[in-house]
């Protein structure tokens, strides 16, 4: 557990916390929620600089969105507030800039800000071993891939500090493209070093080879058809902006992929999982957030909708709203520190 909350505690904060940019485009539940995620955030305590790592990955995740905002002015002429013109000869960009792109445009990058944030958030406190220990046996092995993955970003991002402090110490001064040089080769050649020895180390393990104890025989495709199914009308009830309908197909698309994978795999747990009052906690508030974020559209408006074209308007709020989204600074609240 990290900071005396367990893997499922945090996985229920992450889906709460994702649903609002998912959901929603009104900027002040989206200023809300980053809020939200950076505070939690920086409570966490230090894990041997992987959390700073995270924090360097959303900062830059975050500095890469805000160009979105530029991309938004120059590429959508729509909207009643005008304060430039590009020559309609231009391709793509040519014709009026608006404020109401602007806005659209700027109120994405808080989205995408908040999304990374959160995800920092999330990589920082949940161990990846107990994340894979939370699937199913048939799922085990994409589980230590994808957490694989996800750990080569804080070790580039570590190893990449290192590398350029010891350049600079060297007296290697970065002016052109052509000094990043001295930068580049020594980050693929540990990149490529640490491959080797984690390719090493899942095979002297034995990764990959697995006995599976027993084969079932195998069900008929209905598992696969009804997956395949619900999600092409999950993307659909994206697309047409039915956010609830579509998370909750989704899901259900999910479940029954899981129901029809074949193999058991036999798993060993030496550590369950332990339900203390801070996990309690925090699991019961954030599936409060999913509900109301989820379902209360169907007591009350949340306005979660919101849009600047053709005209720009106040944005409102929902007190429902807000306090649901406040519930997941909770975190921040009894984290051990």
């Amino acid at each position: 557990m990290s900071g005396g909350i367990n893997a499922v505690a945090w996985v229920l904060w992450f889906l709460a916390m994702v649903v609002v940019p998912l959901t929603s485009r009104n900027p002040l539940y989206l200023v809300l929620v980053l809020m939200v995620a950076v505070a939690v955030l920086f409570s966490l305590p230090q894990q041997h600089g992987q959390t700073s790592a995270w924090r360097l990955f959303a900062y830059i995740g975050s500095g890469v969105a805000t160009l979105s905002i530029g991309f938004n002015v120059l590429t959508v002429h729509a909207g009643n507030r005008q304060f430039a013109r590009l020559p309609d000869s231009w391709p793509i960009i040519g014709g009026p800039l608006t404020i109401n792109a602007l806005v659209y445009g700027t109120i994405s990058a808080i989205a995408i800000a908040s999304v990374l944030f959160g995800a920092a958030t999330f990589n920082s406190a949940v161990r990846h071993a107990d994340l894979v220990r939370l699937l199913p046996g048939s799922l085990s092995r994409f589980g230590v891939a994808a957490g694989v993955a996800l750990l080569f970003v804080p070790q580039t991002i570590s190893a990449s500090r290192d590398i350029y402090d010891a350049q600079r110490a060297r007296g290697h001064h970065f002016r052109s493209l052509g000094d990043a040089r001295a930068f580049v080769v020594p980050l693929l050649s540990t990149s490529l070093e640490r491959a080797l020895l984690l390719s090493e180390a899942l095979e002297t393990r034995g990764f990959g080879t697995s006995a599976i104890v027993r084969q079932p025989e195998r069900r008929a495709p209905l598992a696969s058809i009804g997956s395949a199914l619900s999600i092409v009308l999950a993307l659909i009830a994206l697309g047409l902006g039915s956010y609830t309908p579509g998370i909750l197909l989704m899901g259900f698309a999910v479940a029954l992929a899981l129901v029809g994978s074949n193999g058991h795999v036999r798993r060993t747990r030496f550590r369950p999982i332990e339900w203390s009052p801070r996990s309690l906690l925090v699991s019961a508030t954030s599936a409060v957030t999913l509900l109301v974020l989820l379902f209360g559209r169907a007591v009350t408006d949340l306005h979660l909708t919101y849009d600047t074209f053709p005209t720009i308007e106040s944005p409102q709020f929902s007190i429902l709203a807000g306090a649901a989204i406040v519930l997941l600074v909770l975190p921040a609240l009894v984290v051990e520190r």
